[in-house]
């Protein structure tokens, strides 16, 4: 390791962390990423990968093996037959009907609310009291975000759908890695969650990773070493932070040694 004073240091391994120390080496930053985990991405559960274009572009990542890939299908089993949740919205619509036909009819309408709620949250445009002022009934106002940011999740769903296979698939994909309840209220908001809302709705923005979050990673990696003022370590435990004048100012490793930066990420 470098012992000079760094300009930034990054904690973590992750996507996030790569996509920070990419940035910050790209404009001239002397950066250091600390990562406890093995430089060999390791998959743990679900492990899709949803990447936002605009990073592809701006860190070139398909030149360094990034593959964009259609989201995955769901299977799950509904009165003990398959119901498959595919990638296409028509193919998905048709699986639906073969166990309820007005689920079916419901599909079209369940994915333009995510994708209006998808555009109003990304706009801003979701005013409570823009809706309830409204003298236009058709005026969207932010209505479909919020009414999905107050209900409960499970009174949501439960509400547009009658097969409850179907509703513990997009349950359990909005809950995922969260410890919250489907009847919390609030947890409707949960379906916009890039999971739920890119396969179902659709997205002009954003798209899966063909090998999910380990391809990303080494992607991310790959083009983070383009850069000499840029230096990914692996392994490095980090047992404390250095603060001074009530600002963080490096951090301490389990080796004894000590990095010093002007920002720690």
């Amino acid at each position: 390791m470098a012992p000079e004073r760094l300009d930034s240091i990054v904690l973590g391994g992750g996507v996030e962390a790569l996509v920070a120390a990419t940035v910050l080496a790209q404009a001239g930053r002397q950066v250091s990423l600390l990562s406890p985990d093995s430089e060999e991405p390791l998959a743990f559960g679900h492990d899709d990968a949803i990447v936002d274009l605009a990073i592809v572009r701006e860190l070139e990542l398909a030149a360094h093996g990034l593959r964009l890939g259609a989201p995955p299908a769901h299977v799950a089993l509904a009165s003990g037959a398959p119901l498959i949740l595919w990638p296409n919205a028509e193919a998905t619509e048709a699986a639906i009907a073969t166990h309820a036909l007005r689920d079916a009819d419901a599909w079209g309408a369940f994915r333009a609310r995510l994708a209006r709620a998808q555009a109003e949250a990304a706009t801003g445009k979701a005013s409570v009291t823009a809706w309830i002022t409204s003298t236009d009934p058709r005026d969207g106002a932010g209505r479909d975000l919020v009414t999905l940011g107050a209900a409960p999740l499970a009174a949501d769903l439960t509400e547009t759908f009658e097969t409850p296979a179907l509703c513990g698939m997009l349950a359990s994909r909005a809950l995922e890695g969260i410890a919250a309840s489907p009847f919390t209220p609030g947890t409707g908001s949960l379906l916009l969650r890039q999971s739920v809302s890119v396969p179902i709705a659709g997205s002009s923005t954003r798209s899966f990773v063909s090998g999910g979050s380990p391809a990303l990673r080494r992607a991310l990696l790959a083009r983070l070493r383009v850069y000499n003022n840029a230096q990914p370590v692996f392994g490095a435990a980090v047992t404390g932070l250095l603060a001074e004048r009530d600002a963080v100012q490096g951090a301490n490793l389990a080796d004894g040694t000590s990095l010093r930066a002007a920002s720690v990420i």
